[in-house]
């Protein structure tokens, strides 16, 4: 027995020398252009826009959402570590001004 390593296979399947399927050419008879690509194009963004809708609604399906207590809980957290970080930076701030006063004095 001879081996192909599957290349009746690949001809079987409609694959084209350049690894597409060659489907344009053999609906239309010819290659599409570039406008024609362009309004097939244009024409599927409704069908794509909805597709991402879909997608997003199935993966917030999958959400483990918290409890109304760990959401209170973690915004709290989030605040104390904002308002001690706004501490730290208008300190920083504040040290770095009085240092540029001092400098330019000199």
């Amino acid at each position: 027995m001879s081996q192909d390593n599957g290349t009746k296979a690949k001809e079987t399947k409609g694959l084209t020398a350049k690894g597409g399927t060659g489907r344009a050419s053999a609906k239309t008879g010819a290659k599409m252009n570039g406008w024609q690509r362009f309004v097939k194009g244009l024409a599927a963004i409704p069908q794509r826009i909805r597709k991402s809708v879909l997608n997003t609604v199935a993966e917030l399906k999958k959400v483990t959402w918290p409890t109304r207590q760990a959401l209170i809980n973690y915004s709290l957290v989030v605040l104390v570590f904002m308002a001690l970080l706004a501490v730290i930076v208008g300190a920083l701030d504040l040290g770095a001004s009085a240092l540029i006063k001092l400098i330019i004095r000199v």
